[in-house]
């Protein structure tokens, strides 16, 4: 037992880092709900009729408000979706642009301190090239199920907040900020879907902290490396963002998408297929670079020299 937690620990700890980070933009986000609620719902007794009414017949009973805030002011209250998204949007700051640490070095940790200052040479002893590679890429996988596990306590603590209850699909396409607006009526679905695009893009950081590790002498160069990768990756794919959107204007308004961030938030998506071939797109390449990068036994050694 103390044999698998130690050969676990960066995952574990870095699972741990961003469940506290889960928390604490969860418990804002209620807080901030729950004030705002208690200073802007009606204290109209009638309000659940009104509600009823509205939703049955389209007419509200004694109230000056419209039939469309009355369903989303009642129905927000218990919505597990509503709740779960806004939550995400909480840390929206945090997550898009710091989450890719918790996978990239985790997947590259125990990487690196095999194979740097020349201690690759006593692992190839026992073992081929190829079958040591494959050994430590396997075992690096786990690091890609961290983030559809963030996701899945985001839903959890949504859950518990709401009883796991579920409101009316069609209120969706009046939420502002529900990264379920455009699927409704599948919303377990579109949560699938999401938790696999994670995985995916998972799979990314893990193949670019491996062809970046690559370069590095230490972990913390590799740890800084990484950071510098991402935002360089990012940066550039705003750029091709930017001049198809100055070429094509807003006919190609989905291919915000292919920044890495955009799968926290879905502004503008109208098809949740789309992230997942991008994402899917981007694990292959950079796997295909990440093979042809450590092609060469002889190479790989001397630079872990």
């Amino acid at each position: 037992m103390n044999l698998l937690f130690k050969k676990n620990t960066i995952y574990i700890l870095s699972f741990t880092i961003l469940l506290f980070a889960v928390f604490y933009y969860c418990y804002s986000y209620y807080s901030n709900y729950n004030s705002y609620r208690n200073e802007m719902l009606p204290n109209s007794m009638n309000y659940e009729e009104n509600y009823i009414s509205c939703r049955n017949n389209g007419v509200a009973l004694d109230s000056q408000d419209s039939c469309e805030k009355i369903m989303i002011e009642y129905e927000n209250n218990y919505d597990l979706f509503y709740h779960f998204s806004n939550s995400i949007h909480e840390g929206s700051q945090f997550f898009p642009f710091f989450s890719f640490i918790f996978i990239m070095i985790p997947s590259v940790f125990l990487f690196v301190q095999k194979t740097k200052k020349g201690n690759v040479k006593n692992q190839l002893v026992r073992q081929s090239y190829h079958s040591f590679l494959k050994k430590e890429y396997k075992e690096s996988i786990k690091s890609c199920f961290i983030l559809p596990a963030v996701l899945v306590m985001f839903l959890l603590i949504a859950g518990l907040y709401t009883s796991f209850k579920i409101s009316n699909p069609q209120t969706y396409q009046y939420y502002d900020i529900s990264i379920f607006e455009n699927v409704i009526g599948s919303q377990f679905l579109f949560f699938i879907i999401l938790l696999i695009t994670f995985f995916i893009q998972s799979i990314f950081f893990m193949n670019v902290a491996y062809s970046v590790s690559y370069y590095c002498k230490n972990l913390l160069f590799t740890f800084f490396s990484c950071v510098v990768t991402f935002f360089l990756i990012e940066l550039g794919l705003e750029c091709i963002y930017a001049i198809l959107h100055m070429i094509f204007g807003d006919k190609f308004m989905d291919m915000s998408v292919i920044m890495l961030t955009a799968i926290w938030n879905y502004d503008g998506v109208y098809n949740v297929i789309i992230p997942l071939i991008i994402n899917s797109i981007y694990a292959i390449l950079s796997f295909y670079i990440m093979c042809r990068i450590y092609n060469s036994k002889e190479k790989m050694v001397t630079k872990c020299e």
